[in-house]
């Protein structure tokens, strides 16, 4: 029996468009780009009620450079500084700036030319897009005779650079410090004779106010760190799918030659092109993830969507497994919480109108003490489970994280036995890669446990973040 030496097995799907799957557009649409009626030398066609144009036209019209392989037959277009659009023929997924996008209608090939759908490329390079329908044009727009960049933006970015901008930002923050000022220009109005009631409440207002200031800068810090953590972790996990998508394309590569060679079944190679499909799916739901994140940060500091960032540095967070005796520390934060403090403080102004009630009035300020102390009772009761909650939860997690280390400690024994069998021939290139996969998602499960293990420590010492 003859060897067969099997390397990579590209299958290529080629398009066909024959004349009746399409129809010519050339005395149908036409097609303004900045006011300027454009004239193709291969007209456009509507193709499943979408207008393909020919795709080196196109592109010089809007100022991009285009590039074409010819064996992946992969189009790539890009407009300076850092807008890039990605598309293979007969594949309704596109990428922009490296991010899969779904469209509508996948490029052709006509003739042997490249045909791609008008509106989808003019809006993914920046340019508007309308139609109108009384004259059949389609009118695209511009900005400053230059195609807008999808993204605008790419900058480095430190968690103090971060939270700098979204206190300026805050909107929050901003009414609560002119919430101070009010109050502090009410109680400057009150007179000597005013009511002690009044004055109490005002200074308990003021109180208030200055706290909720406070808390306002908590929550923007808290929001800067979840969102530059959020960064992190979806970079983490985008790591993870590529790696494990690579893992499929070579399955799938190996599956295609044994197919060839008949040594599988159809239905066994199906299969694994079905798990490499379930893993590009799961790969561009965390690109997805990952922008979103972005977005998020983008949000915070006042930014529009469509920004990206690189991060100055890498959150860190060290085991602690910290000791705390929660009885001392619930009767911390209760006296830190501002919802609580309110609370008893109603419950002091509530026995003072109790004292100085009159025979009359006796019964009913009787029933708003016990009211508001059945609320500070409640609202401490509720307080104090979060805090035990959150204390077991990093225990919980804790544990996690050492069992966690000592499976990182196997995998990586089991690499270099693997690694090991490789070099002397008798382990695959295959088996070698799943392994490093393994390795790599238990280092990045440690930090992300570590990162989880900050966050709950971080609730533990501001629960009213929550």
């Amino acid at each position: 029996m003859k060897k067969f030496l099997l390397g990579s097995v590209i299958l290529a799907i080629v398009i066909f468009i024959t004349p009746s799957s399409y129809t010519s557009a050339k005395s149908v649409i036409q097609v303004n780009i900045d006011n300027n009626l454009v004239h193709f030398n291969h007209p456009p066609v509507i193709y499943r009620d979408f207008t393909m144009v020919p795709m080196r036209e196109l592109f010089s019209m809007l100022g991009a450079e285009v590039q074409w392989d010819q064996g992946n037959q992969i189009i790539t277009a890009s407009i300076q500084p850092n807008t890039t659009v990605e598309m293979k023929i007969g594949s309704t997924t596109a990428k922009i700036n490296h991010i899969k996008t779904p469209i509508d209608v996948a490029p052709l090939l006509i003739n042997g030319r490249t045909f791609v759908p008008l509106r989808f490329i003019s809006e993914s390079l920046g340019a508007k897009v309308s139609w109108d329908s009384k004259t059949n044009t389609v009118n695209i727009v511009s900005s400053q005779d230059k195609v807008r960049p999808f993204q605008a933006t790419s900058e480095t970015l430190s968690i103090d650079d971060v939270l700098k901008r979204a206190i300026e930002h805050s909107e929050s923050l901003k009414k609560a410090e002119q919430d101070v000022k009010r109050m502090e220009i009410n109680k400057g109005l009150l007179g000597d004779n005013a009511e002690w009631k009044i004055i109490y409440s005002a200074d308990l207002a003021l109180e208030m106010a200055r706290r909720q200031v406070e808390i306002a800068k908590d929550q923007v810090m808290f929001s800067v760190k979840e969102g530059y953590r959020s960064i992190y972790l979806t970079e983490i996990e985008l790591k993870n799918k590529i790696e494990i998508c690579e893992i499929a394309k070579l399955e799938e590569q190996i599956a295609l030659g044994q197919a060839l060679l008949g040594r599988i079944s159809e239905n066994e190679k199906n299969k694994i092109i079905a798990v490499r499909e379930q893993a590009e799916n799961e790969l561009y739901r965390a690109e997805v993830a990952y922008q979103d994140a972005m977005t998020r940060i983008s949000i915070l500091m006042g930014k529009q969507k469509g920004h990206s960032y690189i991060l100055a540095e890498k959150p860190t967070y060290s085991e602690t497994n910290i000791k705390i005796d929660m009885n001392e520390h619930t009767e911390k934060m209760v006296a830190l919480d501002a919802s609580l403090w309110r609370i008893g403080k109603q419950v002091e102004l509530a026995q003072k109108e109790l004292d100085s009630a009159s025979y009359r009035s006796y019964e009913l300020a009787k029933m708003d003490l016990e009211s508001t102390t059945s609320a500070w009772t409640e609202g401490k009761r509720r307080f104090e489970d979060f805090l035990r909650k959150q204390y077991e939860s990093v225990k919980t997690l804790e544990q996690e994280h050492l069992k966690s280390k000592a499976a990182l400690l196997a995998a990586e024994e089991d690499l270099v036995k693997v690694k090991t069998r490789y070099e002397k021939g008798i382990a695959s290139l295959l088996e070698v890669k799943k392994e490093e996969l393994k390795v790599n998602q238990l280092k990045r499960s440690l930090a992300v446990g570590l990162s989880k293990i900050d966050q709950v420590y971080h609730l533990l010492y501001k629960p009213w973040l929550v």
